[in-house]
């Protein structure tokens, strides 16, 4: 049974085309076969996971700043050294958030520390904020109350782009919840699954009957991998094509000898539900001028008629809930580019309206209203699935407009765009991160150093991030 997960991309639209004329005529007709009875109608949606209130995407932090607010908290006076360019900032953009309780002075100079601290971080565990050592890191003079050096980074952006990315925030929360809502949605589905597939299989099988004997005269020669010694160039090619054809019917004979048919149209899931069956593996691209046969037509043909007598027969809430099982791929693919950690902050009140936005995709892929509408678009088109290759598809759901599989998707690509917009402090700041270091009353080497990107400290009116 070939199913399609989270980590894989969104599903590509299938697109009718016509068949070459050279396709192989087919034999006299094979009695129905005998098909087994489908299971019954489903009782309920989707066994959706909820996402939960624990997600948010991920920003990019430099430094530990609990672990900066740590170190100026039992200070009841600190004087700050700032970059000449951040002291328009004033007390209450950069300094007062870090320690609300103690009072400020503020002095624009440049120059005052001496040594940089080692981009090399401090051992903490995963996930964590960065640390770094403040071995060689001292300060012009001493001070008589707390001193918090702020200024920019003297580090090489190349260096500094070189250290592993840290991040605070995570759609984990989301990903587990589709991951385990789409095992639990096969597990529901499978029943269903199976028989689709088993009777694909048995069609399939039972056309494939009436055409292996032309298939295999058409094919006759070209058993042997290489081509004669002595062939021309021509030849080769032409020799080539046919092994290829050969190599395909060996592959349809296993079928009707019941060996495994690993060329029968079963279902794939890949943002929605389609039906498709391996493509050949290799062919030259030119072997429909080389060579006036068609192999891949005739299985094609056998393969579509088998479809076009199944997909008809399955009950449509089945197909319903296929169709939303493999929405949630492409609800993962919707929310892949938000997830990715970057430079940026979220006002809370726009992630809480973003967490209840993504919960009318949970609504939506776990409705119990399965009396959708909807047709099978038969056509043969490309497909690659991850872990399988390329398939041929046969025909795709197209489900009714509005109906709760394009909601879901809908709803995580209205998500994604609208955090996308409201992220802030994304420009405006460069490249190169902030150095702060904390000395101690009359201390010359430091309790704290360690880097951030600027709009940590200082982002709209927002509060330091937790």
């Amino acid at each position: 049974m070939l199913r399609q997960l989270t980590t894989c991309p969104a599903w590509l639209l299938v697109f009718a085309v016509g068949c070459t004329p050279q396709v192989l005529p087919a034999q006299a007709p094979a009695p129905a076969p005998a098909l087994p009875d489908a299971p019954a109608a489903p009782e309920h949606g989707l066994p959706v996971v909820p996402f939960g209130e624990a997600w948010a995407p991920p920003r990019l932090i430099a430094g530990d700043l609990a672990a900066l607010r740590e170190a100026l908290a039992a200070s009841e006076h600190i004087h700050a050294v700032v970059e000449p360019r951040l002291s328009s900032a004033g007390q209450g953009g950069l300094l007062e958030p870090l320690a609300p309780d103690a009072s400020w002075t503020t002095s624009a100079e440049q120059g005052v520390l001496r040594g940089t601290p080692a981009l090399t971080r401090g051992s903490v565990p995963d996930g964590a904020a960065p640390q770094y050592e403040a071995e060689g890191v001292s300060v012009e003079g001493t001070r008589e109350t707390t001193t918090l050096v702020l200024v920019d980074a003297p580090v090489e952006l190349q260096a500094w782009r070189a250290l592993p990315a840290a991040w605070a925030g995570s759609c984990e929360p989301i990903y587990d919840a589709l991951a385990l809502g789409q095992e639990q949605s096969l597990a529901y589905a499978e029943p269903f699954l199976d028989h689709a597939d088993t009777v694909l299989r048995i069609r399939f099988e039972a056309g494939l009957a009436g055409s292996l004997e032309a298939l295999r005269e058409a094919v006759a020669g070209f058993e042997e991998t290489e081509a004669p010694a002595d062939a021309s160039a021509e030849q080769r090619g032409v020799h080539a094509c046919g092994h290829a054809a050969f190599t395909r019917v060996q592959e349809a004979e296993a079928c009707v000898a019941a060996d495994g048919c690993g060329l029968a149209p079963r279902l794939v899931l890949r943002g929605g539900v389609a039906v498709a069956m391996p493509a050949p593996p290799w062919a030259p691209s030119d072997c429909d001028d080389r060579l006036p046969i068609d192999v891949e037509g005739t299985l094609q043909r056998v393969a579509t008629d088998a479809v076009v007598a199944t997909v008809s027969q399955l009950e449509p809430q089945w197909v319903t809930l296929a169709d939303r099982a493999g929405a949630m791929g492409a609800v993962y693919e919707a929310l892949e580019d938000l997830c990715s950690p970057r430079r940026r902050r979220f006002a809370p009140e726009d992630l809480s309206d973003a967490r209840a936005r993504l919960a009318g995709v949970e609504r939506a892929l776990g409705s119990s209203t399965l009396d959708e509408s909807g047709r099978w678009q038969v056509g043969v088109g490309q497909l690659f699935v991850p872990g399988s290759g390329p398939m041929t598809t046969l025909a795709t759901f197209v489900p009714a407009e509005g109906g709760a599989s394009q909601t879901a998707v809908a709803e995580a690509k209205g998500v994604r765009r609208f955090l996308l917009s409201r992220s802030l402090c994304r420009s405006g700041y460069g490249e190169r991160p902030l150095l702060a270091a904390v000395f101690p009353p009359g201390a010359t080497a430091p309790s704290f150093v360690g880097y951030f990107y600027e709009e940590t400290l200082s982002c709209a009116d927002l509060p330091l991030p937790g």
